[in-house]
């Protein structure tokens, strides 16, 4: 079974600004989400789903291009970018790689291609994404 994953759904708890977090963006961006500005938070918080959604469905596309069928791997690497009320996205880089470069390749040009499709901040807003690979034959 060959199974990409964007990133875990998990428990949730209610922010300062009156939505929830996820356990999984506290882990991706530790202290520095409360270091970002509510309207930044608010949108993190409310666009979190929607993106992953975006994320795994073009992630899921990329991979059958990019990915072997006889890879047989469980890593994942870490992400992030600036999304842009504009629409663009700047400033991406990998905080953590994966170790195979097909994987950290399909990775970015998942993103190139799914960033676009994500709702627009109305401030520049930081984007941090733990993308799971876990393909097995």
């Amino acid at each position: 079974m060959r199974r990409l994953s964007h990133f875990k759904q998990t428990k949730k708890q209610k922010s300062s600004t009156g939505g929830n977090i996820s356990q999984n963006i506290k882990e991706i961006y530790g202290e520095e989400f409360g270091q970002l500005t509510q309207g930044q938070q608010q949108y993190i918080i409310d666009n979190q789903e929607i993106m992953r959604r975006i994320t795994q469905q073009v992630l899921t596309r990329v991979a059958k291009v990019n990915l072997p069928r006889d890879l047989n791997v469980n890593r994942s690497n870490v992400i992030e970018f600036y999304r842009h009320p504009s629409g663009d996205m700047t400033d991406f880089k990998f905080l953590q790689k994966s170790g195979y470069y097909v994987l950290d390749d399909t990775t970015k040009e998942t993103i190139e291609y799914a960033y676009s499709r994500y709702p627009r901040p109305k401030e520049k807003t930081l984007i941090r994404y733990n993308v799971y690979y876990n393909l097995a034959r």
